[in-house]
């Protein structure tokens, strides 16, 4: 479960959350303190009315990530469709830890504030008539992109009125024009206004606003500090001299092939954040840092690439080393860095990622898969595969042929 509501929510809003694919229950008949308490045993986000007589914010504190739909946000026939736009794509880490407000001001227009520790981090005006796409598609995507380093991406078609306020959020914004013009206004500084093809860039920490007076779009990545060499701060930039084209072209083939269903979906989208990951080091150039702080992820790229040349191989970490450039130590460390695992769980993954491909489109036996991945045998291919997959081979093999046929 993605969202738990709590009981005193209509029954349409919940119809209306499921229709946008999102995994979402009513806590029927418990109290805002027993729903408080089965979203922290859960984990999950929990979804309130603000209007509600029973609206307690010091009760709600404790709860891992809060939702609350105030002025018009839904009545009994759902969720408002200015609030259910900006729902289109939930997942919930980016609601956890924060208390969110979602308004319906009126049928032109949604607001959204998220708050950290009762002290708001963002604020959000989406005119009626807006579009707006996330790159991934509910759960589809997102460990690929978080594995890049890019927290949130989408592209966004609005008109006057579009308004973004930050007040020092975690995260860096990379973004491109596309139609329109986009005006950056940083707190104490003169505005800088984005016209098609300039790229801009909001570092974390940022605090101002911007804003779109005409109809526009474009494309936006919530970054990771850190990620890509970026600085920890700084101030907003702007360049024209990104051919961004290719750039736009791999994210919208990302989105498009996030709502594919084919089984080899997952290996398509591996292929394309590694692509993007490359072009956003060139973007990155572009707004004039020092390129020393990409070296480890290029490094990195240049490891698995090896990996993917020749899978069968035996890859031991003193070899992916020697391949890096990097003492063992320091490899371990860029490793745990950039993917959150360690070099063997990463050669892992890769193998068994092949081996998906294998065993759904081809009728090869499991000694023969294992072999044609580095494994010595079927016994410890399946071993593996079942510890990145959560299922054993044959498993995968008749559940990708069934969805085939």
């Amino acid at each position: 479960m993605e969202l738990l509501l709590s009981s005193d929510l209509p029954a349409k809003v919940l119809a209306d959350l499921r229709n946008l694919g999102i995994e979402a229950e009513i806590d029927t008949g418990a109290s805002l303190e027993k729903s408080v308490q089965r979203a922290r045993r859960e984990q999950t986000v929990l979804m309130v009315p603000v209007q509600s007589t029973d609206f307690q914010p010091e009760v709600l504190r404790r709860a891992p990530g809060v939702i609350a739909l105030g002025k018009k946000a839904f009545d009994r026939s759902g969720l408002a469709g200015s609030v259910a736009t900006i729902l289109r794509g939930f997942y919930p880490e980016q609601y956890l830890n924060h208390f969110s407000v979602l308004h319906g001001s009126g049928p032109s227009q949604a607001v959204f504030r998220a708050y950290e520790n009762l002290s708001m981090q963002e604020g959000i005006t989406i005119p009626r008539g807006s579009h707006e796409q996330f790159l991934h598609y509910g759960k589809t995507g997102v460990e690929e992109l978080h594995r890049a380093g890019i927290l949130l991406g989408g592209f966004t078609r609005t008109g006057r009125g579009y308004f973004v306020e930050r007040r020092a959020a975690g995260f860096h914004i990379l973004g491109l024009v596309l139609q329109g013009v986009l005006e950056v206004h940083p707190e104490g500084q003169s505005c800088i206004q984005h016209r098609v093809g300039s790229c801009f860039f909001i570092p974390a920490g940022f605090r101002g606003f911007y804003r779109a007076n005409r109809p526009a779009e474009f494309l936006w990545l919530h970054i990771q500090p850190g990620a890509f060499g970026l600085p920890a701060g700084g101030q907003a930039r702007k360049t024209n001299s990104f051919r961004a084209a290719t750039f736009m072209q791999t994210a919208r083939c990302f989105l498009e092939e996030s709502r594919n269903s084919e089984s080899d979906r997952s290996l398509v989208l591996q292929r394309l954040v590694q692509l993007m990951e490359l072009q956003i080091y060139r973007l990155v150039r572009s707004f004039g840092f020092d390129k020393s702080g990409d070296s480890g992820r290029e490094k990195l790229h240049q490891v698995v690439q090896k990996i993917e040349e020749d899978i069968s191989a035996e890859w031991s970490v003193p070899k992916l080393a020697r391949i890096a450039g990097l003492s063992v130590s320091k490899l371990y460390r860029e490793i745990h860095q950039h993917y959150q695992k360690s070099p063997g769980s990463l050669v892992e993954e890769i193998r068994i990622r092949h081996a998906t491909e294998l065993l759904s489109h081809f009728d090869h036996k499991l000694q023969q898969v294992a072999a044609m991945t580095g494994y010595a045998d079927s016994f410890s291919f399946s071993r593996a595969f079942k510890r990145v997959m959560k299922v054993s081979p044959s498993e995968y093999r008749q559940m990708t042929r069934s969805n085939q046929k």
